[in-house]
């Protein structure tokens, strides 16, 4: 192999400014790649933070949620079982509904014979209030005769108090006809 040729001194010089050039320039751009990927770390670590809040914000939100609709679906399961049994409470109900019903049925058809006599007794209290009528027309009649009648009684009363007067007369008179042989020369004969 042949040896390399030996470089001179201000070669080797301008080879190290030209590779200082060369590195400070690929610094200068690795510095702004580095500038511009802290930025970029950094709006991505936001994002990945953001993301990661949201994720356990929505987990957490999720856990509630769960939760309250297994609450709920506990109050529900409760209320499915009133419910039903409400149900039976209520089919009971609606049969006893029914045999009421079908009892108001037998009363509804004894109505009828019920509306023949309801028919019946309107028109014997038909007759009744004609006969009351007829009873009172005869009170008033009656009424009418017996205050004649109280006129006719006092009027007797009257004439009958005439004739005890006369007939009281009359007994004075009569004694007073049976008086005279108690009188005078005879009087003695006679007992009082």
């Amino acid at each position: 192999m042949p040896t390399p040729p030996t470089p001179q001194p201000e070669e080797f010089t301008a080879l190290l400014n030209e590779i200082n050039e060369v590195m400070n320039s690929f610094r200068v751009e690795m510095e702004g790649i580095a500038h511009h990927g802290k930025k970029v770390a950094a709006g991505t670590q936001r994002v990945v933070r953001l993301t990661l809040v949201t994720v356990v914000l929505t987990v957490l939100m999720s856990i509630y949620l769960i939760i309250v609709m297994a609450a709920d679906m506990g109050n529900m399961t409760t209320d499915l079982r009133t419910m039903y049994a409400n149900f039976g409470n209520m089919a009971n109900n609606m049969h006893i509904i029914t045999e009421k019903v079908g009892a108001m049925g037998e009363s509804v058809s004894a109505m009828q014979q019920m509306s023949y006599g309801m028919a019946s007794m309107d028109r014997d209290l038909g007759r009744v209030v004609g006969n009351m009528l007829s009873m009172r027309q005869e009170v008033a009649l009656l009424r009418t005769d017996l205050v004649t009648i109280h006129q006719s009684v006092g009027e007797m009363a009257a004439r009958l108090g005439g004739v005890n007067r006369a007939v009281q007369g009359m007994g004075y008179n009569v004694h007073e006809m049976a008086a005279p042989p108690n009188m005078g020369p005879l009087k003695r004969m006679w007992p009082d």
